[in-house]
């Protein structure tokens, strides 16, 4: 069992920011974590990933990024599933953390002990929020690099249908408020999150 200390360096994280956000109506990437806060989805997702992570990528494209850290979606209609396939060729590390940009309340608390629960388990991991569908955070170990490729491959499309195939466990964030697993996807769900954060 990998122990808290040493398992950045074994982890490669990915920031997924690649989709349309057709139904925010506009770009996910640049919306603020907090009406007054300077810091925008997409810094705090990267600035995640650079502390759980030994290394990171977008999976993607920004201008506030480097090109070398940056993996393009070349079918950006094709989901998150395609753009992971392409992915997971060029990683080298035992694991890899999945996260979304439009995840505002995730913290290193929570990724770290997420972390640590697909260590444990040696297997896929996905994230069950208090209310609603399994999900990011996903956690891939090197032996299901393959499979992932080849369902992709042969025209699967969803993600989450594909990994459940593969078997995976379960993590509740069950120590965590609800808004840690929460995604953002609409104004109103915007809207609602700024207001939990003025009245937290």
């Amino acid at each position: 069992m990998a122990s808290a200390h040493n398992i950045p360096k074994s982890w490669t994280g990915l920031l997924l920011a690649g989709g349309e956000s057709k139904r925010m109506g506009q770009c996910k990437a640049q919306l603020r974590v907090a009406d007054s806060s300077a810091q925008t989805f997409l810094q705090h997702g990267w600035s995640l990933l650079r502390r759980v992570c030994g290394t990171q990528f977008l999976l993607g494209q920004v201008p506030e990024l480097a090109p070398n850290l940056q993996w393009s979606d070349h079918s950006p209609l094709a989901g998150p599933l395609k753009a992971l396939a392409n992915a997971l060729p060029k990683i080298e590390t035992e694991w890899v953390l999945l996260i979304p940009v439009d995840m505002p309340g995730l913290h290193q608390n929570a990724l770290q002990e997420f972390q640590q629960f697909a260590n444990d388990h040696e297997s896929i991991a996905l994230a069950l929020p208090e209310k609603g569908q399994l999900g990011f955070p996903v956690a891939i170990p090197r032996r299901e690099f393959g499979a992932i490729i080849r369902a992709s491959e042969k025209g699967a499309s969803s993600l989450f249908s594909v990994l459940n195939t593969l078997g995976c466990a379960i993590w509740t964030a069950e120590h965590h408020a609800p808004l840690v697993l929460e995604n953002i996807n609409t104004p109103q769900q915007l809207g609602e999150w700024h207001s939990a954060q003025e009245s937290s």
